[in-house]
């Protein structure tokens, strides 16, 4: 069951890969640091940590009650989040990064991620 949830991972980390267009931002790096919270579609439960030295830090809950953690890395410069899934051998760039209160927003033009800091 283990490899169905990271399956499950990997396509959902797929489906935020590349993004077209220019850079849209009104967050400064700090902003970022800390915990947040997004629960996906498929009722899976993911439990992000944006560390200052660059982790990322995900904990994701299947609706089944099965848990994934992984650790890979994020860089945050010019308005472009990006996150390197070296175990997955991809990259996600998101152009368009937007937080409002407790509310971060990453756009990709392919799909939106909305996270709830914890």
């Amino acid at each position: 069951m283990k490899k169905f949830v990271s399956l499950l991972l990997v396509a959902v980390f797929a489906f935020s890969l590349v993004a077209c267009g220019g850079s849209t931002s009104n967050v400064d790096r700090s902003e970022l640091i800390g915990d947040w919270y997004l629960k996906n579609d498929d009722g899976v439960e993911e439990y992000l940590t944006l560390t200052e030295d660059g982790k990322y830090l995900v904990e994701a809950v299947s609706p089944m009650g099965f848990t994934l953690t992984s650790e890979h890395t994020w860089t945050y410069a010019d308005g472009v989040f990006t996150v390197d899934y070296a175990d997955y051998g991809t990259t996600s760039v998101y152009k368009k990064v937007t937080l409002n209160g407790n509310v971060l927003t990453l756009d990709n033009g392919q799909g939106t991620l909305i996270y709830t800091r914890r």
